[in-house]
């Protein structure tokens, strides 16, 4: 589409948009594209918490976190969590790491997590 004088927007169409797509509305919505020149807010409930997200999970479902098992619960941010999460490292992964992701290592690198989340090793560009 070619707009006089004006940039194409973000829905394809010509018409500068107010709010724009991807910007909050409602309680748990974004604004999303209604045809080319306009948009609309695609709103939807809040989950059982109060909260937003929608982790797949509601409270007083079982979870596991590293072979510890627990309930869910809702979170102090209203969204529901596992409470024993912390058990995690800071890779995501349940083995004690041996060193900390982002910390200098080698020349000029730093350490990074293993794809698997169990592990670190040294980012180093320069070696």
């Amino acid at each position: 589409m070619v707009c006089a004088g004006e940039p194409e927007n973000a829905c394809g169409g010509c018409t500068p948009l107010d709010p724009v797509p991807g910007d909050p509305c409602g309680v748990c919505g974004r604004v999303v594209c209604d045809g080319a020149e306009a948009t609309v807010c695609a709103d939807r409930p809040p989950n059982v918490c109060g909260g937003c997200t929608d982790p797949g999970f509601e409270p007083g479902d079982p979870c596991e976190v590293c072979g510890e098992q627990a309930v869910v619960e809702c979170s102090a941010f209203n969204e529901p969590v596992c409470p024993i999460a912390h058990l995690l490292n800071r890779c995501g992964g349940c083995t004690p790491l041996t060193a900390v992701p982002g910390t200098p290592c080698g020349n000029c690198g730093f350490i990074a997590c293993t794809a698997d989340g169990e592990g670190t090793r040294c980012l180093d560009p320069c070696r």
